[in-house]
């Protein structure tokens, strides 16, 4: 007897498991390269509409048309040895003819603060 298996020749399945070592670098090179193309895109944009810096106007403008007075004597209660700091007292700007409704009262003089609350008449 013949112990061979007739018939056509069957190739055996290949039962290893797939190789997971593989990696393709197309997601990346693709994120990569978007990437790069938008970058390229807002910096033309920015070439582009670059209007440069301006320095702010130095004049001081009140709406409502009243000029300022410089020597005011209306925040007087709220001067004490070096208050306001010179940043805050720059800001203050004071209407001509502007007048203490009430007593300015000083809220809180203490190290890197300064509050000073008043009500104050303008024309």
């Amino acid at each position: 007897m013949n112990d061979e298996i007739t018939g056509p020749a069957v190739d055996a399945p290949d039962l290893r498991a797939p190789l997971t070592t593989t990696v393709s670098i197309k997601p990346a090179a693709t994120v990569l390269i978007t990437a790069i193309i938008m970058l390229g895109i807002f910096l033309a944009i920015n070439f582009i509409t670059n209007q440069g810096i301006s320095a702010p106007p130095t004049t001081v403008v009140i709406f409502g048309g009243l000029a300022v007075d410089a020597h005011s004597s209306v925040l007087a209660p709220c001067r004490i040895a070096d208050l306001p700091p010179s940043n805050i007292a720059s800001g203050l700007l004071i209407p001509v003819k502007t007048s203490n409704v009430g007593a300015a009262q000083l809220i809180n003089v203490n190290s890197g603060t300064y509050d000073c609350s008043g009500t104050f008449r303008a024309p």
